[in-house]
């Protein structure tokens, strides 16, 4: 049999969230469950969310502490599901699509995204974040790449998307990979990173626009249309490239 949940609002002190360290979906009786929304918003998540069946929104006040949120697609009425998150804080995260048919909506943490690990096999719609810290974001690259994805091997969908990741405050040590890229727009972007270099990488780039601060001067770069496998953008320690089609 086949379920289907449509809402779950969850007051502040629940159990299921503050004494157990993991929500499971198909351990509560809902196996290849299909949720419509979950709202959390007034608690924290302090153990795994996961979901065999498809979860198309789950809204929290914030996550820490090495959580892991993997959410399955939609089993009997289609065959791709979207999952939208919305939370405060996002701290130490490892976000996944369980059967490689999700596609991540939408991503809105209203401060910082932290320490986090995003990889969807799908097309990644909107991430937006105040902040967007030491954080992974792969779109179409295989779960086991934790560096720049540049072997071939490691892009496993090369149709999928990121549409927008748009960062209002600090940007810096974190990765963005996708065959595609439509729009990034970071807003204070860290370039002296130690010397580690961060970066957006893809095969086309339809823009990035990004500030960084140098000397008490702010400078704006906007740059469209990359592709071709020719267009590189650096500024010390932060990298917008167009990587090799031989790479692909």
């Amino acid at each position: 049999m086949h379920w289907a949940i449509r809402r779950l609002t969850l007051p502040p002190g629940v159990a299921l969230v503050s004494d157990v360290s993991s929500v499971v979906v198909d351990a509560y009786g809902y196996y290849d469950a299909d949720i419509n929304k979950i709202n959390m918003k007034a608690i924290d998540l302090v153990g795994d969310y996961r979901s065999v069946g498809s979860t198309k929104a789950l809204a929290v006040h914030n996550v820490t502490g090495d959580r892991h949120i993997s959410v399955g697609a939609l089993i009997v009425a289609q065959p791709q599901a979207t999952f939208t998150f919305v939370a405060k804080d996002v701290v130490d995260i490892m976000l996944t699509d369980a059967t490689q048919k999700t596609t991540l909506h939408k991503l809105l943490v209203k401060s910082q995204l932290g320490d986090a690990r995003i990889y969807v096999d799908g097309n990644i719609g909107t991430i937006s974040a105040g902040s967007i810290i030491d954080t992974i974001i792969f779109a179409g690259v295989d779960n086991d790449v934790s560096t720049l994805p540049l072997a071939p091997i490691a892009f496993i969908n090369k149709e999928v998307t990121i549409k927008a990741v748009k960062v209002k405050g600090a940007f810096a040590n974190t990765l963005i990979a996708s065959y595609n890229i439509s729009t990034i727009l970071l807003g204070d972007v860290i370039i002296d990173n130690m010397d580690v270099v961060h970066r957006v990488s893809a095969q086309n780039i339809k823009r990035c626009r990004y500030a960084y601060s140098n000397d008490d001067t702010t400078t704006k770069v906007n740059l469209k249309q990359l592709g071709g496998g020719l267009t590189t953008d650096r500024v010390d320690d932060f990298l917008v490239n167009i990587l090799p089609i031989s790479l692909l």
